[in-house]
């Protein structure tokens, strides 16, 4: 029905291959593929190409690939694989490979629109949010996230708020711990040891319980070993596990009355008009004893004695033993003198003055009164008085009250015997005399 030739229409021409009068052309196949005259379009390895030049199967062109106009599509909306574009090196041993591909999962179609020029060092792409492409130096960026994930469950995000950037934490950590890296490099805590009251503004190392400022933690079931006094941040530091056996030592500026028990003393920093330094005792009750004393303006140091008012001031003594408020031990005496010291050879006491050392007289003292009676003249009367500590030789000093002074009488004393002293009225006035009954004073000086 129809004719085909195979030739050229005129010498010198092309070799063609067409229908020469059927209107409704066909198509020459090859196999499987096929040259579609009506449409004039080629199928290789297939045999209804849909445009000029259809290929099913791989193309490899050792030479140049040029497309004149238009674009080039790679993948198909209707063949599920990402378009991908390879790229060999110029290594013809390893032929590796650069790859460009499309995301697997494309949300809408998008063009991107490369720069007009190749940039500068250190410029990266950068786009407009329009698909536009631009080279762009980097900045200093701003980080407007983080996530940080633990061990222990730490976690947080970084806000970026127009004004100072927030961070927002949260974790599985305890309320007041302080978190350390603990073994293996993991993010620990332990608050019995080391712990922050946030509310309070406290910290407590060695112990959650935290009155203070600041407090140290002791020995279990003790007190703590430092801390910073919350009202008044005075200092304490503490020694022992209950009041009975402890020590409590504090540094304050606002005077001593507060501590935790027996045993306790305070090291008391005056403000400018006390100006002092001071020590104080507690009976672990009620009760506060001075130690020791130091006035800041006036130098004066004072010991049991709260407000000295000499350079030393000892506090009273007491009838208790080993109360005395001053004490020297035997010693000995210095091989030069120096003025102004006093010493004590377990003997003597011994004061130096001008170059010279003295003995310090020690002195038995008694006030008795005697009543002599009626002495003849020519005569005497003794009278003996007792006065522990004396001995026969000591030297004996008479205080005679005025009223007892008679013209042509006398009085004397001697010591008559160990722990004795006899005192003799002597009348030489020519008549009986009788004495009244006074109080002598005797003094019995002892080297």
């Amino acid at each position: 029905n129809s004719q085909s030739v195979i030739g050229a229409k005129s010498p010198g021409g092309t070799l063609r291959l067409e229908s020469t009068d059927n209107s409704t052309k066909g198509k020459i196949l090859f196999g499987t593929s096929a040259y579609d005259e009506s449409t004039n379009r080629l199928g290789i390895g297939n045999s209804s190409p849909s445009v000029a030049l259809d290929i099913t199967g791989d193309l490899v062109a050792t030479g140049d690939a040029t497309i004149g106009g238009g674009d080039l599509t790679i993948g198909s909306g209707t063949v599920a694989k990402q378009g991908a574009l390879v790229l060999h090196d110029n290594n013809a041993a390893s032929s590796n490979t650069t790859t460009i591909m499309s995301n697997a999962s494309v949300t809408s179609s998008f063009t991107l629109t490369l720069p007009p020029n190749d940039g500068s060092q250190d410029q990266v792409l950068t786009t407009d949010g329009s698909g536009a492409l631009n080279w762009t130096t980097p900045g200093g960026g701003t980080v407007t996230s983080v996530s940080v994930v633990s061990g222990n469950g730490f976690s947080g995000t970084v806000a970026n708020p127009t004004t100072t950037p927030a961070v927002t934490l949260s974790t599985s950590l305890a309320q007041g711990s302080v978190p350390f890296i603990g073994t293996g490099g993991a993010l620990s805590q332990d608050n019995t040891k080391l712990y922050w009251d946030d509310a309070s503004d406290r910290l407590g190392v060695g112990t959650s319980s935290v009155a203070n400022r600041i407090t140290l933690g002791g020995a279990s079931g003790g007190y703590e070993v430092i801390s910073r006094e919350i009202t008044n941040g005075s200092l304490g530091i503490w020694g022992g596990t209950t009041e009975a056996t402890g020590a409590y030592f504090k540094i304050t500026g606002s005077g001593y009355g507060d501590s935790p028990g027996q045993g306790s003393a305070e090291f008391v920093i005056r403000n400018f008009a006390s100006s002092q330094f001071a020590l104080w005792s507690y009976d672990g009750a009620s009760a506060w004893t001075n130690r020791f004393t130091l006035r800041g303006q006036s130098g004066n140091v004072g010991i049991g004695v709260e407000t000295p008012t000499a350079t030393l001031h000892l506090r009273a003594g007491t009838s208790s033993a080993n109360s005395a408020p001053l004490k020297f031990s035997a010693g000995t005496n210095l091989g030069t003198v120096e003025n102004g010291t006093v010493e004590f050879d377990g003997t003597n006491y011994f004061v130096s003055s001008g170059g010279r050392r003295y003995t310090l007289a020690k002195t038995l003292t008694a006030n008795p009164s005697l009543d002599f009676g009626s002495t003849l003249s020519g005569s005497y009367t003794d009278i003996t008085t007792s006065l522990a500590g004396v001995v026969d030789g000591d030297a004996v000093v008479l205080g005679v009250m005025n009223a007892a002074v008679i013209a042509g009488t006398d009085y004397k004393a001697w010591v008559s015997s160990s722990n004795n002293v006899t005192v003799r009225f002597i009348n030489n006035s020519g008549s009986p005399v009788d004495p009244p009954s006074l109080n002598f004073r005797i003094t019995v000086i002892r080297y």
